[in-house]
C-alpha cells in the first residue's frame, strides 16, 4: 500500500524511494482538536456498534468517488477466515463524549478496587463463587 498524501521528492525532483521492508506507519491519521480517533475492524457488528456509540467515519480526501466525493479513511490490517482481506476503518467521536464512556468504563474497575481494600476478596459481585486464596493474616495494602 502507497504511503498517504503528497509524495516525497528526492534532489533530483523524482519520487523519493522507500526501500521494501522498512517500517512504515500505515495506521495514522491527523489529530482534530476536539476529537478521538481510532481504527475499528469491519468485523460483524463492529462499525454498527461504533455508530451507535457516537463514532463517525473519518473521510479521506485522497481517495474519492467517481463524482469526486471522499471516502471512508480505510486500511487492510489483516485477513477474515475466508481469506477475503480485513478492513479497518478510521472512526472518530467527540471528545466530551469519549471522555464520558472512559469514566462510564472506569466504575467497575473502581468497585473492585473499593471491594478489594475492604478485604471482600470476591470483589464488587457477591454472585461471584469462584475459589480464592486468602492468607491467614488477611489481605493488607501497602502504599510505598
Amino acid at each position: 500500500m502507497m504511503p498517504r498524501g503528497r509524495p516525497k521528492k528526492d534532489p533530483e525532483g523524482r519520487a523519493a524511494r522507500i526501500p521494501l521492508g522498512t517500517p512504515q506507519a500505515k495506521l495514522t491519521f491527523p489529530v482534530r482538536p476536539g476529537y478521538v480517533r481510532r481504527w475499528v475492524n469491519d468485523t460483524p457488528g463492529r462499525i454498527q456498534n461504533a455508530i451507535a456509540g457516537g463514532y463517525e467515519h473519518v473521510l479521506d480526501p485522497t481517495v474519492t468517488d467517481s463524482e469526486g466525493r471522499a471516502s471512508y479513511r480505510k486500511e487492510i490490517v489483516g485477513s477474515n477466515p475466508d481469506g477475503s482481506p480485513l478492513l479497518a476503518f478510521a472512526m472518530e467521536i467527540p471528545e466530551k463524549f469519549y471522555r464520558a464512556d472512559q469514566k462510564e468504563k472506569q466504575k467497575p474497575l473502581d468497585a473492585f478496587d473499593k471491594a478489594l481494600k475492604a478485604g471482600n476478596i470476591r470483589g464488587a459481585d457477591p454472585q461471584d463463587n469462584a475459589a480464592f486464596y486468602v492468607p491467614k493474616e488477611g489481605i493488607s495494602v501497602r502504599n510505598d
